[in-house]
């Protein structure tokens, strides 16, 4: 599904958050371990950037398609354009 559909939908206000990918020399699982929790508040989607910086694509990728998959969310790659030509 597309995120726009979600709002063609037409049925009210949208829940969506957005996480960073930790920094290299932390564990993804402290996203996890968040969205775990955080799952009660029944996100509509959810979106994951990689920074300013753009050093942490492939960690965005990876949340993205497990936030898809584990927690059956619609996700959104949000890229951020600093930087990059």
């Amino acid at each position: 599904m597309k995120i726009k559909e979600l709002f063609d939908r037409g049925m009210g206000p949208l829940i969506s958050l957005e996480v960073f990918p930790p920094k290299a020399n932390y564990s993804l699982a402290t996203v996890f371990d968040t969205l775990d929790r955080l799952q009660v508040l029944k996100p509509d989607y959810i979106s994951v950037t990689y920074g300013a910086g753009g050093g942490k694509q492939g960690r965005t990728v990876e949340i993205a398609s497990r936030i898809r998959s584990q927690y059956g969310v619609e996700s959104l790659a949000h890229l951020t354009c600093v930087g990059h030509n």
